[in-house]
């Protein structure tokens, strides 16, 4: 039987090498590590070392199986299958000695990792995938714009505009224009409500679209105005409605209480520009929703377009052709087309807005909040290298080689990774469930569906092994690089003042980072704050409202809208519970109002644009808007009495800047080819936000709003706002009980309370200041950990310093100051690194702010304050506890 010092000898044939070093290496390792564990129960180091050989055994047979078993695995190098194998089971077996350590730096990647994957699952969702059209990188929007006054307003196109644009323009091979709009359907019980795409000849091709039945739109139906009533449905439509009917091919419909005839059913999953069409109609059939006099006036722009670049064209090219037809339009149309441009953007950026930017700055905090995790890791790595030295050090004395002590340790980092990952990925799974329902409604488009897909996977893949890498790099290199002499004279106890170095920079790192996700959240935080603070202009509790579309072909004039809504206000005035009851053309915070242009008398070269508001009397009450100068309209405003308008105090600031009142005013609407339509103004009253709280109260420079009686320009489209003092759902079943009664096949849409509204208004900033706080609290926390460990260590290391100091006569006041002040000059650091970046990145998040600069002052003050204040805390226990430290116990290292 081989005795120790054990020398494994090769099998016949084969050299001894690094292979044989490598076995007597791990069993004097196993055997040490007995030994020590016998000690540990009581035994002394003479007897703990023979009874761990004997229960050893033969160490020469021990050898031999090590050495078939690595043969067994497909191949004995140190590379090998069988090498990682024994490398990753010898990790597992380190892990579960230390469960707090491996719990500890698992749970800090997994919620690192789970972050993370989410929000790139969304992301990916998002921005990544591919749109569900062909060639969709290609594709464009192209928006007609108004540039007055350094202010650039988004009006879309006018048909014969968009007529121009397809006639004239090169860049752009193929262009087509879509009008979505809700139409009612006709049906055996209530009438329902349905998004359909008018579009222009062109469409289908251009978005690849096909019918699975019948056939789309044909050259003359494009072309005649109002005389092809045609429409084809989506699959959806056709299965959910009409039960997948294979004759629905030639069937006629009753839409907007008009006949129309069933062409073609659409196949797969098209949807349409707007990725939630139920039916599509050409857009020569406008005259099903509105006026047929809108295929004609350059004035009416309502029509989105999109267009696929031609070959060899970039976006650049279109912005620069169309920008030069626009100026061609100016000079032939004046009126209409002054100040008049073309906007060109990807439809991807269409689609997303300022959702695109806000994804990446989140998933940029993710990614930060990893890389603090990382370095959290890193840190832990190093304290358990220094925890291992004895180890490490007797696997040197037996012949390991430093690279091959390194290698080991930095499979160690990726097996932790390896674990970490798995948990993150189910956090993430669950993670993304919890995430997906606060994403507010609108802040995605239709086609982000966030899933966790084989792409998020792979991404997740690639982070862990970067993580594990980068977190590993650090000991391994640390390890590698020890002297092993000095190693062995301090008894496996000692470190190296590089490896201390590595551990602040790991600190000033994590400090650093978590100070750019506390001053984005913050930033993010007060943009979210100033929009809650800005007024409505209204008294928004118990106001609630609906939508109505009556049929132009049953109210096909003002007299008979004007029948309609006075039933549906005696109607809803009989309801219980409801106080206060008033008819607009559109609503606060829907953002759907109609404008166009008003001059004062005495100026007819200034065209000023406005936002048209028709209300019924009562309105302002029923919102608890406040009167300033004036009165409110009345229901003398009537189709026989002289026109007279409501302003807002913006709308008097705007046209008459050098007057001392607006009352008794008079305007032309409509610009200075209408000088018959002349309206006095009878009242003003406070600014309401119609639009966008983080616009200008008038959108632009030249949008303020005027409201007029709705008995004297009436609207096809009906607002319903009424004032609930009693259960808002009951109250609510009620009122459409009311409105039904008055006309069934008019549906009511749209049901909400002004505070719904108000809320989903803000609804995209709270949720990105919420996951930026979520992800800054758990940088504060790793950091704060990071912090804490390295002063422990840094704490047990003094040892003979602390003990010195102390029978010098130091008081256990200064002993803790020190330790404090050391962890306040990492967090400084920190600070400064930190501060630096945020100043420089700021600029990133400054799309998304809204009254709140880069460079606030005040939230980097409470930023500094608050990260001053944690590294404090977290040096408070090390602090302590060197404070404690009486002469003999720091000697001894206690």
């Amino acid at each position: 039987m081989a005795r120790w010092p054990f020398r494994p000898a090769p099998p016949p044939g084969a050299a001894r090498g690094d292979d044989e070093a490598g076995i007597r290496e791990e069993l004097e390792l196993y055997l040490e590590m007995r030994t020590q564990e016998l000690v540990e129960g009581g035994m002394s180091p003479a007897d703990a070392r023979r009874e761990a050989e004997r229960r050893f055994g033969d160490p020469e047979e021990v050898a031999r199986r090590v050495r078939q078993a690595r043969k067994n695995g497909h191949g004995n190098g140190r590379w090998g299958m069988g090498g990682w194998m024994h490398d990753v089971a010898y990790a597992a077996r380190t892990f579960r000695r230390s469960p707090g350590f491996t719990l500890m730096a698992g749970l800090t990647l997994a919620v690192a990792l789970a972050g993370n994957t989410a929000i790139f699952s969304v992301l990916d969702a998002a921005v990544l995938r591919s749109l569900p059209f062909p060639d969709a990188g290609r594709l464009v929007q192209i928006n007609g714009v108004h540039v007055r006054e350094g202010e650039t307003a988004v009006r879309y196109a006018s048909v014969p505009e968009f007529r121009d644009w397809r006639e004239r323009a090169r860049t752009v091979g193929a262009m087509a224009a879509v009008s979505p709009r809700s139409v009612t359907l006709a049906g055996d019980g209530q009438a329902q409500r349905f998004t359909a795409e008018f579009v222009s000849e062109g469409y289908f091709a251009l978005l690849g679209g096909r019918t699975s039945l019948g056939r789309v739109f044909s050259a003359e139906e494009y072309a005649v105005p109002d005389g092809h009533p045609v429409v084809v449905l989506s699959r959806d439509m056709w299965q959910n409605q009409f039960g997948g009917d294979p004759e629905i091919v030639g069937r006629t419909l009753q839409v907007n209480e008009r006949l129309v005839t069933v062409v073609g059913v659409m196949a797969g999953d098209f949807a349409g520009l707007t990725l939630d069409a139920d039916l599509w109609s050409p857009l020569s059939m406008i005259s099903l929703v509105a006026s047929p006099r809108l295929l004609e006036s350059r004035g009416s722009r309502f029509l989105p377009v999109v267009g696929r670049l031609a070959p060899g064209a970039t976006a650049e090219d279109a912005q620069g052709e169309l920008d030069a037809i626009a100026r061609d339009l100016q000079a032939d149309f004046p009126d209409t087309h002054e100040d008049r441009f073309a906007q060109v953007v990807s439809l991807r950026e269409a689609y997303l807005g300022t959702t695109g930017r806000l994804l990446w700055v989140l998933f940029g905090a993710g990614a930060l909040l990893l890389f603090i995790a990382a370095a959290n890791v890193a840190n832990l790595l190093l304290v358990r290298a220094h925890a291992r030295s004895r180890e490490l050090v007797v696997r040197r004395a037996v012949g390991a080689s430093g690279g091959r002590i390194a290698r080991q340790l930095l499979l160690e980092s990726l097996t932790l990774a390896a674990l970490g990952g798995g948990a993150g990925l189910l956090l993430a799974a669950w993670g993304l469930g919890a995430l997906t329902p606060l994403i507010p409604d609108g802040m995605l488009p239709a086609y982000a569906t966030p899933a966790l897909s084989t792409r998020v996977f792979a991404f997740t893949l690639g982070v862990l092994v970067l993580v594990g890498v980068g977190a590993g790099t650090a000991p391994a290199l640390a390890s590698a690089g020890k002297d092993l002499a000095s190693a062995l004279r301090s008894g496996g106890r000692g470190t190296t003042a590089r490896g201390v170095r590595t551990q602040r920079v790991f600190v000033v790192t994590q400090v650093g980072l978590a100070l750019l996700l506390l001053v984005g959240a913050g930033l993010l935080t007060r943009s979210f704050q100033a929009q809650l603070a800005v007024d409505p202009g209204m008294e928004m509790d118990g106001v609630h409202a609906f939508r109505l579309q009556p049929p132009r072909e049953r109210y096909p004039d003002g007299q008979a809208m004007r029948a309609y809504t006075s039933e549906i206000r005696r109607a809803l005035e009989g309801v219980p519970g409801v106080e206060g009851v008033a008819l607009s053309s559109d609503f606060p915070f829907r953002g759907n109002s109609s404008g166009s242009f008003v001059v004062r008398p005495d100026d007819l070269e200034t065209l000023i644009r406005y936002h048209r508001h028709s209300v019924t009397p009562g309105y302002f009450r029923t919102v608890g808007v406040q009167l300033r100068e004036g009165r409110f309209l009345e229901p003398s405003d009537d189709e026989t009495a002289p026109v007279v308008v409501v302003v807002t105090e913006s709308f008097v600031r705007r046209v008459f800047p050098d007057a001392a009142s607006g009352l008794g005013l008079t305007v032309l609407i409509a610009g200075p080819d209408n000088p018959e339509s002349i309206a006095e103004i009878v009242g003003i009253v406070e600014d309401i936000r119609y639009r966008d709280l983080t616009q200008d109260m008038m959108a632009e420079a030249n949008s303020p709003d005027v409201f007029f009686a709705m008995a004297q320009v009436p609207s096809l489209s009906l607002e319903v706002t009424y004032r609930v003092t009693g259960d808002p759902v009951q109250v609510g079943a009620a009122v459409r009980r009311a409105v039904q009664g008055v006309d069934p096949a008019t549906p009511i849409f749209g049901m909400a309370s002004l505070e719904e509204l108000y809320r989903a208004q803000t609804a995209t900033p709270r949720f990105a200041a919420f996951l930026m706080g979520l992800f800054s609290a758990l940088a504060l926390l790793l950091a704060c950990v990071g912090i804490y460990g390295v002063l422990s260590f840094t704490v047990g290391q003094r040892g003979p310093e602390i003990a010195l100091r102390r029978a010098l006569g130091a008081q256990a006041g200064d002993v803790a100051r020190s330790v404090v002040w050391d962890g306040a000059r990492l967090a400084a650091v920190g600070l400064v690194v930190g501060g630096g970046v945020a100043l420089l990145g700021g600029r990133l998040l400054e799309s998304l702010l809204f009254n709140v600069t880069t460079r606030d002052p005040a939230t980097f003050a409470v930023v500094a304050a608050t990260m001053m204040a944690v590294a404090t805390a977290a040096a408070a226990i090390p602090a302590w506890r060197a404070a404690r430290k009486s002469p003999a116990d720091a000697l001894d290292g206690g």
